[in-house]
């Protein structure tokens, strides 16, 4: 059990990663052994001017096709690095003895952004969108202002030198931030249908700010024994 457990959690974490990569709307099918396949089965029976019928049935697979290529475009020079801190951060993050701090907080950030995106219900995964943010940014168990925090490191992560860009960034984080306590406090409803582009964007923040994380922790920084809390 205890092997079987091991391996279950580095295939997971391999998953979250690969939805990383290549974003919710390109991987939000995809499961530990196997696709999501949804199945759209529709028949047709026509009436034509002469009394004669026809009929007609369909059945289609909704899922993603990637293309024969697609490890090599994921693989691609953009996101190599991407790809090899990852490899890292799961050597050092599933670690059975001792896992790496900072390896296993942005798996544990990687895993709440993975529910996300499998998630069919769009008011928790606008939720699990922000917790994958709280968890790779938030580094006290008592933070005065969690979302002051939020926006402030989040903002830094996503911050291009050279840019003007992070009271934009802050105010987007603020955003989602606060569209997530309403769902969890009780004052906006989980039905509504107004989540679109907010959810969207939760998305976007959350994968870049999880992927600019391992450019900012680094190699060094993934295989850390013990780290202080970070200051940004």
């Amino acid at each position: 059990p205890t092997s079987k457990n091991h391996a279950k959690r580095l295939v997971d974490s391999a998953l979250d990663c690969l939805h990383l990569l290549v974003g919710a709307a390109y991987s939000n099918h995809m499961r530990v052994g196997g696709p999501s396949i949804h199945v759209n089965r529709s028949s047709q029976i026509v009436l034509d001017k002469n009394g004669a019928l026809s009929l007609s049935a369909l059945v289609d697979w909704e899922s993603h096709n990637l293309g024969d290529d697609w490890w090599d475009h994921v693989n691609s020079d953009g996101r190599k690095k991407f790809i090899a801190l990852m490899g890292v951060a799961i050597e050092n993050g599933v670690n059975a003895l001792k896992p790496m701090p900072l390896a296993r907080r942005f798996l544990d950030a990687a895993a709440w952004y993975g529910e996300a995106v499998r998630d069919e219900f769009p008011a928790s995964r606008l939720v699990k969108y922000v917790i994958a943010i709280e968890r790779i940014v938030a580094t006290s168990k008592n933070e005065e202002n969690l979302s002051d925090t939020l926006k402030a490191r989040g903002a830094a992560l996503l911050h291009r030198r050279g840019c003007d860009d992070l009271e934009k960034f802050k105010k987007s984080i603020g955003e989602i931030y606060n569209l997530r306590s309403r769902l969890v406090h009780g004052s906006y409803s989980p039905t509504t249908e107004k989540l679109g582009a907010k959810l969207r964007q939760a998305e976007e923040l959350s994968r870049f700010i999880l992927l600019h994380s391992l450019h900012f922790f680094k190699e060094k920084g993934l295989q850390a024994v013990s780290y202080t809390h970070l200051t940004l």
